[in-house]
């Protein structure tokens, strides 16, 4: 599942899209075309949401995606246990 603020008026194809929204949450990029910052957020890693997201999205699965946060100095996104209204893929919901 990706979720971002109903403004958001970033377009592109559908393989365009899933692209920027994979780079952004592995911290490959750090900010949306318009400039606003990317503030990525998770599900727990044992969650199926997040495994789907991971699969379909990142192109990875569990161990990759270790791998990944191990191999970088960014910050992995933060975890929440469930939607949090206002405070999703973006800095803020306007």
């Amino acid at each position: 599942m990706v979720v971002v603020n109903a403004g958001n008026r970033t377009s592109g194809s559908d393989a365009e899209l899933r692209e920027l929204i994979r780079r952004l949450y592995l911290r490959e990029k750090l900010t949306w075309p318009d400039g606003t910052v990317g503030a990525p957020l998770a599900f727990p890693d044992s969650s199926i949401s997040m495994t789907a997201f991971s699969k379909a999205i990142l192109g990875l699965d569990f161990d990759q995606l270790q791998a990944h946060w191990q191999g970088t100095s960014l910050p992995r996104p933060k975890e929440v246990a469930e939607l949090q209204p206002g405070y999703l893929f973006r800095e803020k919901l306007e």
